[in-house]
C-alpha cells in the first residue's frame, strides 16, 4: 500500500506502527492498533493513554527512517515551540 486507505476499511497488524491522518488531531501521527485494555482502539504508538481517531491509515515508511525516528520526527513537529505552551 503506498497511498492513505480509509481507517474503516483497515485491518491492522497487532506490534505494528502506522501513520495515521487524524483531523482532530492535527494531521498525521505515529500509532498503532492496542487491543491489550479491552476493545480495539488506536493510541500514539509512544503513549497508549492518548487514543487517536484516524480518518485514513498507511504504514509507516521501512526504508527511509527507523521507526523510532519516525516517532521522534513526528513528536518534534506536533510539541509547541519552546516557551509557547
Amino acid at each position: 500500500m503506498s497511498h492513505p486507505i480509509p481507517a474503516h476499511e483497515f485491518k491492522p497488524e497487532p506490534d505494528t506502527s502506522y501513520l495515521l491522518y487524524c483531523p482532530e488531531h492535527g494531521g498525521w501521527h505515529v500509532g498503532e492498533w492496542w487491543e491489550m485494555d479491552g476493545p480495539g482502539r488506536w493510541v500514539l504508538a509512544f503513549d497508549v493513554r492518548h487514543e487517536l481517531h484516524p480518518s485514513h491509515v498507511m504504514p509507516a515508511p521501512e526504508d527511509a527512517m527507523s521507526i523510532t525516528d519516525v516517532i521522534r520526527w513526528a513528536w518534534v513537529r506536533q510539541a509547541p515551540p519552546a516557551g509557547h505552551a
